[in-house]
């Protein structure tokens, strides 16, 4: 049955995640649960002997019906409402902790050199992470309503056995009408997670491009575009929750009105009791197939998940090495390389030699791979098969997007052990030289700076002081001097081309004067021009 398939995915999934007293978070949501059952039983028999003066047939309950049974109802609701509370705080916190084991560990895999693509990282961890944080919750509303909808059946049998065909047929309309929902179920689960993650590939491809579509004045076409992805989002969505409706509120829909077809034709010969204790039972039906539901929508995020587990666990043949004896300062032999979710190589064969102290221009349009190919020669990616060697670990790298964080700008330069060394008058004389504030205030470098109170050519300067005063054997430069002013990109030329080994990814080759090397990246290929 499906039902055993999707729950052997899960525990699956569950064997990969590590979070702390797992297990006994969820015997314990079991345990309330089994509280809240135990005294919804009570409270019915109860109410039915206050409204009725009718005693339950259940001898083990008889003591409560008796004059002090109306306070015996306020203190059991009182008790039920508590381990209701510390059954939810029990699951949000299980939920919150496994939302921030997937994120972490989403962030933790691309930080230790696995070839994931940065779109992928967003998408795990704005996406995936929140759906399947929800799993395990889902999962213990599942086993608990579904133990409370037993529950109450076995209770009703055994208080009123002749009610027993009433109730199958009750179960089976129930249950035809939601079967016919859930064959549509799984292709709408499917559809709705494709759509989540279209919708964070556009975004990010949008935020990405903002300056192209700016200047090209396409913002109509591409907000007309998005607008088409989130529709068909909301579209299927709505599917989504149209289903959940009617997984939960059919059952009892069909209960409530089979009792009152059955008060109407057999002239009202069932108890109070047996009444409130069926509507409790198909609302719990109702929640456990909820719950169901929602465990099959996450079904395509834990598919994908399990999925790019197994790719993980497959190691890459290649291998990166630093070599301090090498001649040259890069030399690659046969390197293949493709991301960890993809099936195409972005690059086979490569084999090529960079000289020290080289100035080495990448080219090629947009999604050749020319970043890609950066953090291969770094160690950053690994190569799928072959071999890269570098002469220096002493390496450097400033990019279009500088690291910035919302501290005091010498916090921000002193980022690493080196750097941490460098004298505050070393780095006063770099912000100074490259003209970082037009009038320099007082005590500047203790000034608190953050992304939104530095223009993108600041941060790019800053970018280039903390390179400067790294000292790194390698540069990596992509598309480094984009929001600089001509006067700054020549005094940082000045700066770093001397005594070091440059790779610099650019789609203006012509403002550089001093190229040893062109690498042209085409199908997958490099082409040395001069």
């Amino acid at each position: 049955m499906q039902i055993f398939i999707n729950l052997s995915k899960v525990w699956k999934f569950s064997k990969k995640i590590s979070i702390k007293k797992k297990k006994v978070k969820i015997l314990t949501s079991f345990l309330f649960i089994n509280f809240v059952i135990f005294s919804d039983l009570l409270i019915i028999s109860i109410l039915n002997y206050l409204i009725t003066g009718e005693i339950t047939s259940n001898q083990y309950i008889s003591f409560l019906f008796n004059s002090f049974a109306a306070f015996y109802l306020i203190g059991l609701i009182l008790i039920r409402f508590t381990f209701l509370f510390l059954d939810h705080i029990l699951r949000e916190r299980l939920r919150l902790s496994l939302d921030k084991e997937l994120k972490f560990s989403s962030i933790n895999k691309l930080l230790k050199k696995r070839n994931k693509e940065v779109s992928d990282v967003a998408y795990e961890v704005n996406n995936e992470a929140t759906m399947l944080g929800l799993l395990y919750k889902n999962l213990v509303s599942f086993f608990t309503n579904t133990f409370q909808f037993l529950s109450f059946l076995l209770y009703i049998i055994y208080l009123d056995f002749s009610i027993t065909v009433f109730l199958l047929i009750i179960g089976l309309t129930s249950s035809f009408l939601i079967f016919i929902q859930k064959k549509r179920n799984r292709t709408t689960s499917k559809n709705y997670q494709e759509s989540l993650e279209e919708i964070n590939l556009e975004s990010v491809d949008i935020a990405n491009n903002y300056y192209l579509i700016k200047i090209l004045k396409i913002e109509e076409l591409v907000k007309e575009n998005f607008e088409k992805t989130l529709k068909t989002f909301t579209d299927n969505f709505l599917k989504i929750t149209n289903l959940r409706f009617v997984n939960y509120n059919t059952p009892q829909f069909i209960g409530t009105l089979s009792i009152a077809l059955l008060i109407y034709f057999f002239n009202n010969s069932y108890s109070l009791e047996i009444i409130f204790l069926t509507l409790r039972m198909a609302q719990a039906y109702g929640a456990s197939n909820e719950s169901y539901h929602e465990l099959t929508v996450k079904m395509p995020f834990l598919e994908k998940y399990l999925s790019r587990s197994i790719k993980e666990n497959i190691r890459e043949h290649g291998i990166h090495t630093i070599n301090e004896i090498l001649m040259d300062s890069i030399k690659a032999e046969n390197v293949s390389f493709k991301y960890q979710d993809s099936d195409e190589y972005l690059f086979s064969g490569l084999t090529f030699n960079i000289k020290k102290n080289s100035h080495s221009v990448i080219v090629g349009k947009n999604g050749t791979g020319k970043s890609s190919l950066i953090g291969i020669i770094a160690g950053i990616l690994s190569p799928t098969s072959g071999k890269v060697e570098i002469s220096s670990h002493n390496i450097g790298y400033v990019g279009n997007k500088p690291y910035i964080f919302q501290s005091s700008l010498v916090e921000n330069i002193r980022i690493t052990k080196k750097l941490n060394k460098v004298e505050e008058s070393e780095i006063d004389d770099l912000f100074k030289y490259l003209s970082f504030y037009e009038n320099f205030p007082n005590n500047y470098l203790s000034k608190t700076v953050s992304k939104e109170t530095l223009s993108d050519g600041q941060m790019q300067k800053l970018a280039f002081i903390r390179l400067i005063l790294q000292k790194p054997e390698i540069i990596f430069l992509d598309e480094a001097f984009s929001n600089l002013d001509k006067e700054s990109v020549d005094k940082i030329k000045k700066k770093i081309f001397a005594n070091t080994t440059v790779i610099n990814v650019t789609h203006k080759p012509e403002d550089f004067d001093n190229i040893d090397n062109k690498l042209l990246i085409e199908n997958g290929n490099i082409l040395f021009q001069k």
